[in-house]
């Protein structure tokens, strides 16, 4: 039995997974893409990627970087405080929209 002091450290058990569709996912390859984010919105020691085969989409998990992200709020005409801005749902459309372009190219 562990002890209540003591830490473990966990890695995926795989480093590839099926979706239900066939599909095969690397998720370090794709948290690796969204880690080098032109905007550096996301915390890239902090994103994790997550699929399971009785599934057709994956899920990205991250912490944002906030004063990068209110950079880009203000880039991109948000006002507001943090809270407001992260509340705004255009504004999360604005964000998912860059996640999604520059996880393409």
């Amino acid at each position: 039995m562990p002890h209540s002091n003591a830490f473990k450290i966990i890695d995926r058990k795989k480093n590839i997974f099926k979706l239900q569709q066939g599909e095969y996912v690397a998720p370090e390859k794709v948290e690796h893409v969204y880690s080098k984010n032109p905007h550096e919105l996301l915390n890239p020691s902090e994103i994790f990627l997550h699929g399971e085969s009785s599934k057709n989409n994956t899920v990205l998990i991250s912490t944002p970087l906030k004063d990068n992200l209110m950079k880009f709020a203000k880039e991109n005409g948000f006002n507001g405080s943090y809270e407001e801005v992260i509340k705004d749902r255009k504004f999360r459309a604005c964000v998912l929209k860059e996640l999604n372009t520059s996880g393409r190219k």
